[in-house]
């Protein structure tokens, strides 16, 4: 058998689907809101992000996508979104993120001096 992401295959057996849940919260600083989203196969922290809200990003190609609104809650200079995955600091942009299971994504609003004590205590 062969795995390839969520999907597996053997010769004689044609490719499943397999569904993926993940529970998505977004923290805007005065309120969370908490969604539990299903995929089919493999997406990005961006796909599930833009299944459910309205989102704003620059594209940096290669580099990836950098967030800057969800729900018109936008960044700035005081400001900024961040993102985990199962509790743990993301460690790349949301579009090159891949959730192969089931994962725990949370999105927070937060003072830009907050994050920066995040990335030092690494």
């Amino acid at each position: 058998m062969v795995f390839l992401g969520s999907q597996y295959s053997t010769k004689n057996q044609k490719s499943k689907d397999v569904f993926l849940y993940h529970n998505l919260t977004v923290n805007f600083g005065s309120h969370k809101a908490s969604t539990l989203i299903k995929t089919e196969n493999v997406s990005t922290v961006f796909d599930v992000l833009s299944s459910v809200y309205t989102i704003k990003y620059k594209d940096y190609g290669d580099m990836g996508i950098f967030l800057t609104s969800i729900n018109n809650v936008s960044q700035n200079s005081s400001h900024s979104w961040i993102y985990f995955v199962n509790g743990k600091l993301a460690d790349k942009a949301a579009d090159k993120y891949i959730l192969f299971r089931n994962s725990t994504i949370e999105w927070k609003y937060m003072k830009n001096n907050d994050i920066m004590k995040l990335f030092s205590n690494e």
